[in-house]
């Protein structure tokens, strides 16, 4: 989706995870970098959450400290290029994955 306006990939992406939920009735949080941010209509998502970072921190942060706050025993996945995240998410129990 490199072509579209970064609002536009945001739109996309929270699409794809809704009708992933609608297939698998998992939950889906999806984190963005910025607070500064047109984020459309894409918090308002049937089992979709969206979380954007406040400014000056990073969405990596948000990533591991969300996965921090789930009960023991709940199944994670976390999809994200950026190794540290992946390795940290793996600390904490959770698959992870590249995007």
């Amino acid at each position: 989706w490199g072509d579209l306006s970064i609002s536009e990939q945001r739109d996309r992406l929270v699409d794809a995870m809704t009708d992933l939920h609608a297939r698998t009735r998992c939950p889906v949080t999806i984190v963005f970098d910025g607070a500064a941010v047109d984020i459309g209509g894409a918090t308002r998502r049937r089992g979709v959450r969206v979380l954007f970072s406040r400014e000056g921190e990073e969405a990596d942060l948000v990533v591991v400290r969300e996965l921090t706050k789930l009960p023991m025993g709940i199944p994670a996945i976390v999809v994200s290029s950026d190794g540290w995240v992946r390795e940290q998410a793996e600390s904490e129990g959770a698959l992870a994955i590249s995007s």
